[in-house]
């Protein structure tokens, strides 16, 4: 399973759901402005297909996502890129998406 790669900066992440969820591409270093929502850590394999290595959620994008023994992973992994969908719904909607995605994909680093 990858996602949907519609633009440049633009992917589409199907949850086991069947629900897509959109996503803007930005580098692992990007500064986030303050806002919620879900967030995912990805790679390219050597298909040029995204596969997610950490799927998570914050109501703070702009301050630390993860720790850094998450980081650590996500760097081991592969990660080379962050995927975010500002998702302002509340911590509940975030919680659903991040558990939809996470169980169609079961990231590596989601699984220490």
């Amino acid at each position: 399973m990858e996602a949907l790669l519609i633009a440049n900066n633009i992917c589409f992440w199907l949850g086991v759901s069947g629900k897509a969820y959109e996503y803007r591409i930005y580098p692992l270093d990007h500064k986030f402005e303050t806002e919620a929502g879900n967030f995912i850590f990805a790679k390219l394999n050597n298909f040029n297909e995204w596969k997610p290595v950490y799927i998570g959620q914050s109501n703070d994008m702009s301050k630390r996502l993860v720790t850094q023994e998450t980081l650590d992973c996500v760097l081991r992994n592969g990660g080379t890129y962050i995927h975010i969908h500002p998702n302002p719904a509340g911590s509940e909607a975030r919680l659903r998406e991040e558990i939809d995605l996470q169980k169609q994909f079961s990231p590596p680093c989601n699984d220490r």
